[in-house]
């Protein structure tokens, strides 16, 4: 892709927070492209509406994560959620309970994947509030 639609990384560095910048015409291309791909589109669309809020590598990261765990690794509780993300790696720990709550009941809200069931204190099973509009519009780090 660099050179060809993104600038910026070329140099080898693989910092997290590196920008990255459109080359000069990529973006008429792109929606050229889309124009002419409906189907395409409508996955475009799909996507944009999920990351809403999560725009930055820190919460493109916790979306992606949470639904990897959810349907290639098959956590069915929250607390499974938390569980696969914490052992995945150190860095995972990065991401708080309350942010992985976050971003199931966002994945959930969107169909991205079923309701999940978290295990309280008591190990009683008890439904994510996905209509909760308390939680915070945008996820950054």
């Amino acid at each position: 892709m660099e050179g060809h639609l993104v600038s910026g990384y070329a140099d080898g560095e693989n910092a997290l927070d590196k920008e990255l910048n459109l080359v000069p015409g990529a973006r008429e291309d792109a929606r050229a492209f889309i124009a002419n791909h409906p189907e395409t589109q409508a996955r475009f669309e799909r996507v944009a509406d999920c990351i809403e809020g999560f725009e930055s590598s820190f919460g493109l990261e916790l979306l992606s994560t949470v639904h990897w765990v959810i349907c290639k690794e098959g956590a069915r509780t929250f607390d499974d959620v938390v569980a696969r993300t914490y052992a995945w790696d150190e860095r995972k720990k990065q991401f708080s309970r309350r942010q992985l709550k976050i971003a199931v009941e966002v994945l959930s809200q969107k169909g991205w994947i079923e309701n999940l069931s978290p295990s309280d204190t008591n190990g009683e099973k008890q439904p994510i509030d996905t209509e909760s509009k308390s939680q915070e519009s945008t996820i950054s780090h």
